[in-house]
């Protein structure tokens, strides 16, 4: 895999091996939620990638906030996503500065929705920042996007009980980058996600 004239059928090789060797994993022992059965929910892997990736996040209050989710900005450059990132800081800031007055004038219920606030837009920087980074942990070929799959697989089955935010973040962009680039197919998306993160 590491010569330069790797060819398309080598390609889907490796990925055949990938998934062969994805059920020698553990799979985690996490009690199953029979409300919804996100596999079944959707027809396209996007549609779960995009699931996962707002998963954590108050998409109304963020829309609200008049930022995009995202989803949205996955493609964004690294000057664009800082940006928005700063913009968000900047919000963030105001709601430290509404809860140090709303605490001064003791005003629990402003301080409890200031407190929400900050918290959901701590969240929204989290998951930009995971994006903005997502390039120095995919890499550039196809041999690192696999091994980088295969160390976050690792992780996640050896989280006793719930998937780090940071962790779970990555693969989802990195399961994201794979499908788009042709190198996963819709299916294999959706068995990972039953597999490891459902």
């Amino acid at each position: 895999m590491k010569k330069q004239g790797t060819t398309r059928k080598q390609q889907i090789q490796a990925i055949q091996n990938l998934a062969d060797n994805l059920s020698q994993h553990e799979l985690l022992e996490i009690e199953p939620d029979y409300s919804s059965d996100v596999a079944n929910m959707f027809d396209r892997a996007d549609d779960i990638v995009r699931y996962h990736l707002n998963k954590h996040l108050d998409t109304n209050f963020i829309k609200n906030e008049g930022f995009d989710l995202p989803t949205e900005l996955i493609n964004k450059t690294k000057d664009e996503l800082n940006e928005i990132i700063n913009s968000a800081k900047e919000r963030r800031k105001h709601y430290i500065l509404r809860k140090a007055n709303a605490t001064k004038h003791d005003k629990k219920d402003e301080i409890k929705d200031a407190d929400y606030k900050m918290k959901t837009m701590n969240e929204y920087i989290e998951v930009l920042t995971v994006i903005k980074q997502s390039e120095k942990y995919i890499g550039e070929g196809l041999d690192d996007k696999i091994k980088v799959l295969d160390k976050l697989t690792d992780k996640i089955c050896q989280s006793k009980k719930s998937i780090p935010l940071r962790i779970y973040n990555q693969v989802v962009i990195l399961l994201d980058r794979l499908l788009k680039e042709g190198i996963t197919t819709n299916d294999q998306v959706k068995q990972y996600y039953q597999n490891f993160l459902v």
